[in-house]
């Protein structure tokens, strides 16, 4: 007998038709899975997202940013670890803005609040990388100097930053 393609259609019609459902439910179920891949994938950086910005507000001062007393320890911790090994000094200073308490007073919380969020750009922006500024609340900040080659090398850095904060800061 003659090859005849008739003669396989109908022989196999059911099968090639089945073929046919099986592999365009197969697409479909390509896109299902595709589409779900990419919504899994935003919620799973939605959530990464919301983790880091949790993170961001459990060890820092919401106002200005910094860090707070909290991520303060912990710094000041791995600092006295690395020290102890290296064999280097760290220094810690405490600094209270005194007479902040006239200028709530007298400017208003907002004047105040826009006042330690200039202090706290200041602060940071004179200190190295390996050194942390915190606040500890209210008018109180703490520095780590870290990594120090003595105990004098901090003096330079502590009236820098004590200079730093003593600059006139205009109010609007």
């Amino acid at each position: 007998p003659a090859f005849s393609w008739r003669d396989v259609w109908s022989r196999y019609a059911d099968f090639i038709v089945a073929l046919g459902v099986v592999s365009a439910l197969v697409v479909v179920l390509l896109v299902v899975i595709a589409r779900r891949n990419r919504q899994l994938a935003q919620s799973v950086a939605a959530l990464v997202e919301a983790q880091r910005a949790l993170q961001h507000i459990a060890w820092h001062d919401a106002l200005t940013g910094l860090p707070n007393r909290t991520l303060l320890a912990d710094r000041l911790s791995q600092d006295m670890r690395r020290v102890r090994r290296s064999g280097a000094f760290l220094a810690l200073a405490y600094i209270d803005l005194h007479g902040f308490k006239a200028v709530n007073d007298t400017h208003g919380h907002e004047v105040g609040d826009r006042l330690l969020v200039e202090i706290a750009r200041r602060m940071r922006g004179v200190l190295r990388d390996v050194d942390t500024v915190a606040r500890l609340g209210g008018d109180e900040f703490a520095a780590i100097f870290a990594d120090l080659a003595d105990a004098a090398a901090s003096q330079p850095m502590i009236e820098r930053l004590l200079a730093t904060i003593a600059e006139p800061v205009p109010v609007d």
